[in-house]
């Protein structure tokens, strides 16, 4: 990405190179890098742009955030992402405010804020029943609600959670994708804590 960003003439595809190089960097766990490119991309942004290229840069944002442990600035930045979508009249069922949600239930999960992500992740829209959401964003929330179902003391549901997770990532990934590979390791992590207690 690194190589076609410096190519790229056009300000608005430059801005979601950057934004794509962002959660790159999320998912490699790198949070400062996360943070510069969002903010980056938040500074490319021509004005006439949707909004959600600037919901989506200040979501990349608040991922940087939340992984260097700033987890008050991730939540602030990831609402004020899902207010722009909100104001541009997008409904808190649509795919784009469920994607959002996800994201801060990830973020209070991380920040050990269990009882908060359970609340966001175990209605129906935080598990992302969204005719409009895909099965991978249906998957990593399935992942997080079983992540913090184990949390609170529930195993069972736990495992039913990412094995729900498993049917929606399989409907469209390989095995070998590192969100299955992911979830096999939760599906296993799970397993271990039952017999141990």
């Amino acid at each position: 990405l690194m190589p076609l960003v410096n190519r790229t003439e056009s300000a608005g595809e430059r801005a979601r190179q950057l934004r794509i190089l962002a959660n790159v960097h999320a998912e490699l766990g790198d949070g400062a890098a996360t943070v510069r490119s969002a903010e980056q991309a938040i500074a490319t942004i021509p004005p006439e742009s949707s909004v959600d290229e600037a919901s989506y840069a200040r979501q990349a944002r608040a991922r940087g955030l939340s992984l260097l442990a700033q987890s008050d600035a991730a939540l602030q930045e990831v609402d004020a992402a899902t207010r722009l979508l909100i104001d541009d009249g997008r409904s808190p069922d649509s795919f784009e405010v469920l994607r959002a949600q996800r994201l801060r239930a990830e973020f209070l999960l991380r920040a050990g804020r269990h009882a908060d992500a359970f609340a966001v992740l175990r209605t129906p829209r935080g598990q992302q029943t969204s005719k409009e959401s895909s099965p991978i964003h249906t998957g990593l929330a399935l992942d997080l609600l079983g992540e913090a179902q184990l949390k609170a003391g529930d195993g069972a549901a736990a495992r039913a959670a990412h094995e729900a997770a498993r049917s929606a990532f399989a409907r469209q990934l390989s095995d070998e994708h590192p969100y299955l590979i992911r979830n096999a390791t939760l599906r296993n992590s799970v397993s271990h804590t039952r017999e141990r207690s």
